[in-house]
C-alpha cells in the first residue's frame, strides 16, 4: 500500500478536531488511522491555532499523506462561529502548505455525505423538523454509515471523527 494515495480528513472546530487518514485500497478505501484532538479550552485562540497547525503538520509527515481535505463551513450561519472556524481552517491550510507545498482541499459536508452514500432528508421529510433535528439526523446517519463501512464502534461523542473519515473519503474522490 506504499504507493497508494493517502488523504488526511479534518473536521475542524476550536475545541475538538476529528481527523482521519484514509487510502484507496485494491477494492475499497482503507481507514489507516483516526482520532479526536481535544484542545485546552483555557488557552487563547492564537495559541490553540498554533498548536493545531503543528498537530496537522505532524500528522501529514507521520502518515506521509498526499493531500489534506478539510470540511468547508457552508452550512454555518452564526457569524462569530464562522469567524473563529475560518482561523482554524486557515491554520490547517497553512500546515498543509508548509508540509506539502500546496493548498488543502475544502469539501462541503453535503458533498462528503453524497460521496459516501449517505441519504439526506428530502425537503418533504425536513418539513416540520427543527434545524437541530436535521443536524442530529445527518450526524447519526454519517456515524452509522462509517461504522458499517469500517466495522467500527464509534459513538455519538465521536461525531467529529466520523465526519473526518467522511471528509477524507470525499478527498480521495476529489480531483
Amino acid at each position: 500500500m506504499s504507493n497508494k494515495r493517502k488523504v488526511l480528513g479534518l473536521d475542524t472546530s476550536s475545541l475538538k478536531v476529528g481527523w482521519a487518514v484514509v487510502s484507496q485500497g485494491v477494492e475499497r478505501p482503507v481507514l489507516i488511522d483516526y482520532g479526536l484532538l481535544i484542545m485546552q479550552k483555557k488557552l487563547r485562540h492564537p495559541v490553540r491555532m498554533c498548536r493545531f497547525e503543528k498537530f496537522v503538520m505532524e500528522l501529514v509527515k507521520a502518515h506521509k499523506v498526499d493531500d489534506v481535505a478539510i470540511e468547508e463551513m457552508k452550512s454555518i450561519q452564526n457569524a462569530n462561529t464562522v469567524r473563529v472556524l475560518q482561523n482554524y481552517i486557515a491554520a490547517a491550510t497553512m500546515a498543509t502548505w508548509k508540509a506539502l507545498g500546496r493548498d488543502a482541499v475544502l469539501i462541503a459536508q453535503s458533498t462528503a455525505h453524497s460521496r459516501i452514500g449517505v441519504k439526506t432528508l428530502t425537503p418533504k421529510q425536513k418539513k416540520g423538523m427543527k434545524k437541530k433535528e436535521i443536524t442530529e439526523y445527518n450526524k447519526q446517519t454519517v456515524l452509522k454509515t462509517i461504522n458499517r463501512a469500517f466495522n467500527l464502534k464509534l459513538g455519538v461523542q465521536e461525531y467529529d471523527v466520523s465526519d473526518a473519515i467522511a471528509i477524507g473519503l470525499a478527498g480521495l474522490a476529489a480531483p
